[in-house]
């Protein structure tokens, strides 16, 4: 006897408005609105939408998160403290490799004295403009494509919304 959720055949098919192309149901998501209890429109298609929409409207979704951010900073704050609390095992483990990885990439021939230099006037242009500041690296220390050096001619002082929204990554 052959299970009528595995057979294939038995499965209703909907055409998709947007590719025309004939789907079956679990390519499409649901809705309590329409008849059939489908969308219209195929998740493939949907995801293609947003993809673009995102493109189309980056700087807006960036201003409205930021603006996000603003409104709920004590909110964020308090699920970030409770996050590491109930997760510090991961926490410690990405906070560790990031050490290691950074000791591994410092070369003998570091300028270490300017590097902690940095770090200093880094805290202070923060506590002068009241505007946090990072040290980052232009070329990240982990990454898929390539990996930097943790040395002065890779370091830069960025604002912290800078830094947090170029996220790990390296553009020529």
């Amino acid at each position: 006897m052959v299970n009528d959720s595995l057979n294939i055949e038995n499965k209703i098919t909907k055409t998709c408005q947007i590719c025309s192309i004939s789907k079956f149901e679990l390519e499409f998501s649901k809705s309590k609105v329409s008849k059939d209890g489908l969308h219209t429109i195929c998740k493939m298609c949907v995801k293609e939408y947003n993809k673009k929409y995102k493109e189309r409207n980056k700087e807006t979704i960036l201003e409205s998160n930021k603006q996000y951010r603003i409104e709920n900073k004590e909110s964020i704050s308090i699920y970030k403290r409770e996050y590491q609390r109930v997760h510090s095992g991961l926490v410690n483990a990405k906070t560790a490799k990031r050490r290691a990885s950074r000791l591994s990439a410092t070369p003998e021939w570091s300028e270490t004295k300017q590097i902690k230099q940095l770090y200093i006037d880094c805290k202070l242009i923060s506590d002068m403009t009241s505007i946090l500041h990072h040290v980052d690296h232009i070329i990240p220390l982990q990454s898929s494509i390539v990996c930097g050096l943790h040395v002065l001619a890779n370091l830069q002082i960025l604002t912290a919304s800078e830094n947090q929204s170029k996220n790990n990554t390296f553009v020529l």
